[in-house]
């Protein structure tokens, strides 16, 4: 939590735009946005855009934060606005659950999210909070993962831009892929649609919110899977400006 003031502003309404812990994902991004002059180009500020398959990075563990908010300056030269700083990003975490009487291990472990890892976002969020970056697949993978009886083993998570489900035949929807071998039996899942508990397609994955997959396996080995979007708590960080 931060104080930040401002002496001498005359009465009227300002655009607040506020950001944290870039320098990981942008290069020299103090100069771009003191560059800036309008609304209108804080708005079309982009993250580098990725390549190949990469996921987005973070720099010595510190995740960027943004915010946007509107200060009002009265005839007294006060006001005050609080802004919450939120992650530009998002997060994938897969996880195997072993709900049968016996330990397990998994091997060859592959998840593979279609078009949930665009290239690029906006560094503020704006609407509809999604560019045209390309929608590349997230693929999470681990060679051997041991479960106890009633353990849960996740894969590690990822990080990646908010992203809009992408056109199917059947509407916009994700789609999922998942493999692996349990005492050197293959099973493979193709083309799951990630929908809710309510068999409602999930349609976007938005900033500061994570996607949360268990993968059950019971008894007989009968897999069930479970998707579900959360907030992504908690907040991190409140600046207060006067």
């Amino acid at each position: 939590q931060s104080t930040i003031r401002f002496a001498g502003l005359a009465a009227g309404t300002y655009s607040v735009w506020a950001v944290a812990n870039t320098d990981g994902l942008w290069g020299n991004m103090r100069a771009t946005l003191l560059s800036c002059t309008t609304s209108a180009q804080l708005q079309a500020l982009c993250f580098t855009e990725l390549t190949g398959t990469a996921t987005p990075t973070i720099s010595q563990d510190r995740m960027p934060l943004s915010a946007t908010g509107t200060l009002t300056v009265n005839a007294n030269k006060n006001g005050q606005v609080n802004l919450e700083l939120l992650r530009c990003l998002s997060k994938v975490d897969f996880s195997f659950k072993n709900e049968t009487s016996e330990s397990l291990t998994l091997t060859s472990c592959s998840v593979t999210l279609q078009r949930m890892n665009p290239a690029s976002a906006y560094l503020f969020a704006v609407n509809p909070d999604f560019t045209a970056a390309e929608g590349r697949d997230l693929t999470l993978s681990s060679a051997s993962l041991s479960l106890a009886s009633g353990a849960t083993a996740s894969l590690s998570p990822a990080l990646v831009f908010p992203s809009l489900a992408p056109a199917q035949t059947l509407g916009n929807r994700y789609l999922c892929d998942v493999s692996f071998s349990i005492e050197e039996t293959p099973y493979s899942f193709t083309d799951m649609p990630v929908h809710d508990y309510r068999s409602a397609d999930i349609l976007a994955l938005e900033r500061n919110q994570y996607l949360q997959i268990t993968t059950r396996i019971n008894n007989g080995n009968q897999v069930s899977f479970n998707f579900q979007v959360l907030d992504w708590e908690p907040k991190t960080e409140e600046v207060f400006f006067h």
